[in-house]
């Protein structure tokens, strides 16, 4: 019993890492063509939660872009490439900043 929960602890720290990769990893899968996809399924899912609320990118937006998938992959990838200092923090939390840096929502 005392051998499986040691390996279970062991285990753990490479689990927690596996759920939310951070800035780096992050840019390094939009980076690349063939985990682009990857990275905009991360981005789609933030994109179809908090759109509207933490930031207007179609949503509450009087302008929207023509094609909002590209505008979000663009955002987040723009906000990673001029804030390096932030790389360390999880990746939802930087689409979140990319997103609503880009698209912020207007004052009601």
């Amino acid at each position: 019993m005392g051998r499986s929960i040691l390996i279970a602890l062991l285990c753990l720290p490479s689990l927690v890492h596996a759920d939310d990769e951070d800035g780096e990893e992050f840019l390094g899968l939009m980076s690349r063509a063939p985990t682009r996809d990857v990275a905009l399924e991360h981005i789609n899912d933030v994109r179809a939660r908090m759109d509207g609320s933490l930031f207007c990118l179609v949503k509450n937006n009087s302008h929207p872009p023509a094609d909002a998938q590209d505008a979000a992959f663009a955002a987040v990838k723009g906000y990673l490439e001029s804030h390096p200092e932030e790389r360390y923090r999880p990746r939802r939390y930087l689409i979140l900043q990319g997103l609503r840096a880009a698209y912020p929502c207007a004052p009601r």
